[in-house]
Formats: structure tokens, C-alpha cells, sequence
């Protein structure tokens, strides 16, 4: 079922990528370290001739690592203390067996690593279509790069809204609506809606993160440090890549701000907040069965 029944953009999905665009994903699967292949990629490849352009402009930032880099520095910068966490006990209790807590992990593993890969990568080549001026400035700081955040394992299939039960169609759509920007549907809650007593456990979360700690003003702060993580790596952009046709620039300067304003600028916010519920370091020693259910995720 293709995603154009579910989201208002098009795209091709992974299961209908043929040829290059095939190619280019298993290029961004592997680069991004992910075992998915995000929507606005997914939408670029509908755009004659901008998934080659995107990739192919962006690729050395991952070459060099230097995107890595930037996005463990903004994911770092976007951790709070929050006092809502979900217990082991908790996962339990709502019939999640440890199979289903792996797959969840690795869904939220992906997602927390590739959402802030990618704002970054749609805000430089955002600025790269502005003509925003490339200066030299001051270097990234140097972080360490641990292998291990590369997520392994297999995604749940992403399901259509029209393939969920009611009550589960309602709750994803509800979920959609906590932190405005609902014109998008995000792909990680469809791929977690195969356990909707988790969906539910994150709409409190959520709901209760919106309403007492300012989620608005979270997910600004997101959109404006990728941004300025964006410009200092525009230096690194690959500048011998072929122009976009001019319709098709227009499109993707179109695209760009609907998911870095929207979706995108939201949920790696959210997945922040998600991540930070899950069992602690400490829990995990007093439980076995999610120290075993982390380390396989976690490759």
C-alpha cells in the first residue's frame, strides 16, 4: 500500500523503489546507520531528479562524519530532566512481551538517531537553495563516535491508517495532534501501532510534556540549533553536483520548511522525550530482561 493513502505528500516506498532510487535508499540506510528509509526521503524520490540531488550534496558530510558528529551534539543539547518515566514494571503490566519491547526499541532507536540526522541535513540543503553564504566558521567540537548507536534489527511494517482498528486509527491521529504541526503524519507512530498499549502509555507522556513543560517552545529550540548546525557544515556540501531543474527546485524549497518546521522539527523532539522515559541504566540492572531487550536492539 503506497504512503500516498496515508500522508498528503507523495512518495515511493521502500517496497516500490526500483533502480537508482533503490540504490540511493540502501545508500541512506547504511549512511545513516538506520534500518529505515525516513518519509522525506521517501517524498524527494517522487521529485524528478531531487533524491540524486539531496543525496548526492549531502553524502560527503556522512563520508566525513561531520553530520554525526553534529547530530549527537544536538540530540546531547536537547536532553532534560524529566521526572516521566516509564518502569520496567510498567511495560509489563500492559502485556508488552520482551519480543515486542525489542522491536519498540528499535523503532525509537531509529528514530532518535535519523530525525536529527536529517534536520540537519534538510536545513543545509535548505540553505543551499537560499544562497545562504558559505564562510568558514569555527569547527563542530570534536566528539567521540560510538559504533554501537548504529541500530540493527528489522523495522515493524509501516501501517496504513486505513489497516488499523478504529480506537488504534484514533489514538495515532490524536497523538499526531500533540504538538500542532498534524498536516504531516509522523511514520514512527504507524510503525508503533502494532502495540497500541504503548501508543497509549506515549499519548500521556506526551500530552502531559505539552501541557506542563512548554512543548512549543521545545521543538522551536530544536528547529533553531539545526539550523545554525546546518550553516557551519554548508562549507562541506559537495558543490559539483548537478543543478535541480527548475520545477523540481521549486517543489523541494517547498518541501523542505513543511518538514522542518512540521513533522520533522517535532518529532525529533519528541523522540528525545520518548527515549528519556525508557527504563534508566539503573532500572536495567535491577531487570534483566531490558538489559537483554537493550543490548539487542543496540547491536
Amino acid at each position: 500500500m503506497s504512503d500516498q493513502q496515508t500522508d498528503p505528500v507523495k512518495a515511493i516506498t521502500e517496497d516500490e523503489a526500483s533502480g537508482e532510487i533503490a540504490r540511493i535508499y540502501r545508500d541512506i540506510r547504511e549512511s545513516l546507520g538506520v534500518p529505515v528509509v525516513n518519509l522525506i526521503w521517501r517524498h524527494l524520490a517522487t521529485v524528478p531528479g531531487a533524491l540524486p540531488w539531496a543525496w548526492d550534496s549531502l553524502k560527503p558530510l556522512y563520508v566525513s562524519g561531520a553530520i554525526t558528529e553534529a547530530a549527537v551534539l544536538l540530540r546531547a543539547s536537547l536532553r532534560t530532566d524529566q521526572n516521566l518515566v516509564f518502569s520496567s514494571s510498567t511495560l509489563k503490566s500492559v502485556s508488552l512481551s520482551p519480543d515486542d519491547l525489542r522491536s519498540i526499541t528499535v523503532v525509537l532507536n531509529s528514530y532518535e538517531r535519523s530525525n536529527s540526522l536529517n534536520l540537519i541535513a534538510l536545513n543545509a540543503l535548505l540553505a543551499k537553495i537560499d544562497g545562504v553564504d558559505i564562510q568558514e566558521r569555527d569547527r563542530l567540537p570534536q566528539v567521540a563516535i560510538d559504533e554501537k548507536s548504529v541500530v540493527h534489527g528489522e523495522m515493524p511494517e509501516l501501517l496504513a491508517l486505513a489497516n488499523m482498528e478504529a480506537e488504534v486509527r484514533d489514538l495515532v491521529e490524536e497523538l499526531n495532534q500533540i504538538g500542532g504541526r498534524s498536516d504531516i503524519m509522523p511514520s514512527m507512530y504507524r510503525h508503533l501501532a502494532h502495540w497500541p498499549q504503548y501508543l497509549a502509555l506515549l499519548h500521556v507522556l506526551v500530552k502531559t510534556i505539552e501541557t506542563e513543560s512548554g512543548l512549543e517552545s521545545q521543538i522551536v529550540n530544536t528547529i533553531g540549533k539545526a539550523r545554525t548546525a546546518a550553516v557551519q557544515l554548508l562549507p562541506q556540501l559537495a558543490n559539483d553536483v548537478e543543478p535541480l531543474p527548475a520545477a523540481s527546485e521549486l517543489e523541494v524549497r517547498d518541501a523542505l520548511p513543511r518538514f522542518i518546521e512540521g513533522t520533522l522539527g517535532k518529532m525529533t523532539t519528541i523522540i528525545q522525550l520518548v527515549s528519556a522515559a525508557m527504563p534508566s541504566t539503573e532500572q536495567s540492572t535491577r531487570n534483566s530482561w531490558w538489559t537483554d531487550i537493550s543490548q539487542s536492539s543496540s547491536g
